[in-house]
């Protein structure tokens, strides 16, 4: 008792010091956070910044701490997935730059604080462009931006993508490696430069033979002239692409194209992983057609955990052996199909599409990958004093949890930061006399209502995750109608359906317990919610709401600016928010407000004084949050009844709602703290809405369609 009494909400010295406390815990975690991310700061960590074509390009760079231009560098270049930004990625990006790779993870064009040129790489412009559409959104960039820093090895840089990441990864790497090899180059210049004709079978012959053979002297000087330039072209295009969770991974399977004359298939000219997981239902890649067809199984189904080498010239496949395996990596064939970039696997990790960016597995995977790629660990593998580090050895889970501990001393800070302002004259009104409730408490009756409210939050989860709701049919690929004054459209639609759908129910549970009180005891008792307040005192809950939202935004830029970390939980996410969008999230907010108020409402609509209020806060945060948390726990169980090889299961796809798992009890218990503090529902409600709103701005991005460049474009979403 002594120790809550010495950190009281109720006075002013205790506020001080529980805000105090909950600073201290900011920039400790974030310090613990920032040592993680750097590797004990052994690794160099830059917020980056470049613009290649008239439209910002943001992300991190990680390389060794000591590096010079006279280091030569492996790179890989990271890229999220939609509705998000690099950070959900800076795990992976943290254990890569772990074991020596210089890491760009970046922000796709019109994610995070990335802006959105009028025409991207692929020359989509304003009218086309889109996040889902085909185009490289920035990565064919930032794999140039790489390419040219002194101390990167410009032969060895690798692309790794989640998702929507993961196509664009594609698109930017198809544009970068195309499909003909050196020697399908070197055949096209010996026909359209130097006037030789092929027969269909000569073509797949070795083209410097050939000059030798048909080409004068004078010509030949000419064709090593040209052969040198092929050849730093194509050791100087992306080595390796890994793809996360990806379902369009037919980008750079076989298709045709113009060898000597002759019309043939060709598969991208790069090193491929793919790592989907079992119960992912966006790919099944090893079952599909197009996929057996280019690696050229002979329609067998395509072996998990084996290196393929494929052959488009005698269109087939060979497995030499299985992943991982050191005694593969130390093959010729497998040094032989890295240097002709012909080298295919898949693996199947036990994950969602989602997980795959919170996954001490997929980050393991992806690593393995790139050290074998790479034959660089920590140094080059080849040299007897190097020490890899084991893939399996994972430290981002720790810094992660810091952040998130950070996070958590954020939200709970805003309640002494109120309360020592709603203590001045101002903001005093802010606080409402309390109503007595003419209704006796019924433990029976709050029992059974609370059982309606978890059975109704389980329905407002379990629907928006199935086939026939709106959300779901998105990711099906059926467009929900874009709005640029609404631009946040993956995350932006998820959330406000279900808010709505909680909103509905909230109202519903609402309205009849009050009138069976009416009923009961000739009382609806809803006035103990003073939603009646005076106009004015709403207006300076509004305003204290929004100074709460900018004091968390200073922590955020305190954080950034000391650490280079941020507030997070796997798809919980307060960050930066470029300037612009602080015009777009006063949109959702009030979109936010009448959906949070009436949720306020049902869940303090009954407070009880019979237990601890601790107890009674606790309560009905479960109360609130137990559906979602079940309807996950059933959709966890049924993916396991799912055979590998075999078509994902749900009982609801939570691919874009997992944010619910922490996100829901986080706005319960933040609407009955303030309840308790303000006898009234609108300081909670009014801060629910402000965090919720920076929370979905921050996390997702714009550009799954054109918003523009100018800050008046975006602000006011013209």
């Amino acid at each position: 008792m002594k120790f809550m009494n010495y950190f009281s909400l109720r006075t002013k010295e205790g506020c001080k010091r529980l805000l105090a406390l909950c600073i201290v815990v900011i920039l400790l975690f974030s310090f613990i956070g920032a040592i993680f991310s750097t590797n004990g700061f052994t690794v160099k960590l830059e917020h980056i910044t470049t613009d290649a074509r008239g439209a910002t390009l943001n992300g991190e760079l990680y390389y060794p701490e000591a590096t010079s231009d006279k280091d030569s560098l492996p790179a890989v270049i990271v890229c999220h997935g939609g509705g998000c930004d690099y950070g959900v990625f800076r795990g992976l990006a943290q254990e890569l730059a772990r074991r020596g790779f210089v890491v760009f993870n970046v922000s796709a064009y019109g994610s995070g604080l990335s802006e959105q040129p009028m025409y991207d790489e692929s020359g989509e412009g304003i009218n086309g462009v889109s996040g889902r559409g085909t185009a490289a959104h920035g990565i064919w960039d930032a794999i140039d931006f790489v390419r040219g820093l002194e101390f990167v090895d410009s032969t060895r840089i690798g692309v790794t993508g989640h998702s929507a990441g993961a196509r664009r990864a594609n698109y930017a790497v198809d544009l970068d490696c195309g499909r003909l090899s050196y020697n399908d180059q070197m055949i096209n210049i010996l026909c359209d430069t130097f006037g030789q004709e092929f027969t269909r079978e000569e073509i797949d012959m070795d083209a410097d033979a050939l000059a030798e053979e048909r080409l004068t002297a004078e010509q030949m000087e000419y064709y090593r002239y040209l052969s040198e330039e092929t050849h730093e072209k194509v050791d100087n295009s992306v080595f390796a692409l890994f793809c996360l969770g990806m379902k369009e991974y037919k980008l750079l399977t076989r298709e045709e194209a113009t060898v000597g004359g002759y019309q043939v298939m060709r598969n991208g000219q790069v090193n491929i992983g793919y790592n989907i997981g079992q119960w992912d239902s966006y790919c099944n890649l090893i079952t599909d057609d197009v996929a057996k067809d280019s690696w050229f199984t002979n329609g067998e189904t395509i072996n998990v955990d084996q290196w393929y080498v494929i052959d488009d010239a005698t269109e087939s496949s060979t497995q030499i052996g299985a992943w991982p395996d050191e005694n593969v990596y130390a093959s010729q064939e497998f040094k032989d199909a890295l240097a002709s970039r012909t080298l295919r696997m898949i693996t199947e990790p036990p994950e969602t599409h989602s997980k795959n960016f919170y996954s001490n597995t997929t980050n393991a995977n992806t690593c393995e990958f790139f050290t074998a790629v790479f034959n660089y660990n920590r140094g080059e593998l080849s040299d007897p004093t190097t020490v890899p580090l084991a893939s399996d050895s994972q430290l981002w889970g720790w810094g992660h949890g810091a952040n998130t501990v950070a996070m958590l001393a954020m939200i709970f800070m805003l309640f002494p930061l109120a309360s020592l302002l709603m203590q001045t004259r101002f903001f005093a009104p802010c606080t409402s006399a309390p109503v007595a409730k003419k209704a006796p408490f019924n433990k029976k009756s709050y029992w059974i209502w609370g059982a309606i409210i978890a059975f109704g939050t389980f329905w407002c989860i379990y629907y928006p995750c199935q086939s026939n709701s709106p959300v779901f049919k998105y990711f099906g690929f059926i467009d929900l109608p874009t709005n640029r004054f609404f631009p946040l459209y993956i995350s932006g639609w998820s959330a406000t359906q279900l808010l709505s759908y909680t909103g509905i129910l909230a109202l519903f549970c609402l309205l009849c317990w009050a009138l069976t009180n009416r009923k009961k005891y000739g009382s609806t008792d809803l006035g103990v919610l003073n939603v009646g307040m005076k106009f004015k005192n709403i207006m300076k809950s509004l305003l204290l709401g929004a100074i709460l939202l900018l004091a968390a935004y200073m922590m955020l830029a305190i954080v950034e600016y000391l650490f280079s970390q941020d507030f997070r939980w796997w798809q919980v996410i307060f960050t930066q928010m470029k300037q612009e969008y602080w015009g777009i999230l006063p949109r959702y907010f009030v979109t936010f407000v009448p959906c949070f108020l009436v949720l306020g409402m049902a869940a303090n609509y009954n407070v009880r004084t019979d237990i601890p209020e601790w107890r009674d806060t606790l309560n009905t945060v479960i109360i609130n949050s137990i559906g979602i948390w079940v309807c996950c726990f059933i959709n966890w169980l049924v993916m396991r009844a799912k055979t590998p090889g075999g078509e994902a299961q749900f009982f609801a796809s939570f691919i874009t709602y997992y944010y619910t798992l922490l996100y829901v009890p986080i706005t319960v218990y933040i609407s009955r703290k303030f309840y308790k503090l303000t006898n009234n529902v609108w300081v909670g409600t009014f801060v629910n809405s402000f965090m919720a709103s920076w929370f979905l701005v921050s996390s997702t991005g714009i550009n799954f369609a054109y918003a523009g460049t100018t800050f008046a474009e975006i602000f006011f979403g013209f």
